[in-house]
């Protein structure tokens, strides 16, 4: 099984690997379309307007593929599962204090900067996972209330898919309003940022023995 998985990979990786040499010889076609379209998308940073503008709805199926598999992930048995066993309290609980800060204003600063630039959500979301991590390997969070973990997982979606119900009042689905979808972008993100942090972080804090009683 491992010499066709190996075999599988390396025709797959040449099959790619054909293809982006194809695509990289060909015509290279500037984002005009983008670029045009982007004083009307509420931010100034293309990317940023792509994902959750021009392209709202691909990024909404991507946070509940991902909300998926960490609810399926949460109600495997705990045979099923491949558990990581860690010592809590193998991380000073004073560095993790003193870390905790930085980590916070870092998540802070990506959020907030991804209207302009490199940033936004899913960068955000992963230092505040690495915090969620960091916190349970110190022993500082010890017992999550699996009710309270899934609904954190599941608010960023529900507000995302909130927001582009209500841009229907507007023409289609996430249609935003000019003068408005800066900040609905920038909400949707925020709560995008706590979502996806749960769930990164859950991935690693879900993955011990289910006698722990712990999520």
């Amino acid at each position: 099984m491992r010499v066709l998985a190996m075999v599988f990979l390396v025709v797959l990786g040449g099959a790619l690997g054909l293809v982006l040499w194809e695509a990289n010889t060909g015509l290279h076609v500037k984002p005009t379309y983008v670029m045009e379209a982007l004083p009307q998308s509420g931010v100034s940073h293309p990317v940023t307007a792509v994902l959750l503008n021009f392209r709202a709805f691909d990024t909404l199926l991507e946070v509940t593929v991902l909300l998926i598999a960490f609810l399926a992930f949460l109600g495997l048995a705990p045979t099923a599962r491949h558990a990581i066993f860690f010592r809590p309290g193998g991380m000073p609980k004073f560095l993790v204090r003193a870390l905790a800060p930085f980590f916070l204003v870092g998540a802070t600063y990506l959020w907030l900067i991804g209207s302009v630039d490199s940033g936004g959500a899913f960068q955000a979301a992963a230092l505040l996972a690495a915090l969620i991590i960091f916190y349970r390997l110190s022993g500082l969070t010890q017992k999550i209330s699996p009710f309270y973990v899934r609904i954190s997982a599941v608010f960023g979606l529900a507000f995302f898919l909130l927001a582009g119900t209500v841009s229907l009042f507007w023409g289609a689905f996430f249609s935003y309003r000019v003068a408005l979808a800066g900040h609905v972008i920038l909400a949707v993100e925020f709560f995008l940022t706590l979502t996806l942090g749960v769930i990164l972080g859950g991935f690693f804090v879900g993955n011990e023995p289910s006698r722990s009683k712990r999520w």
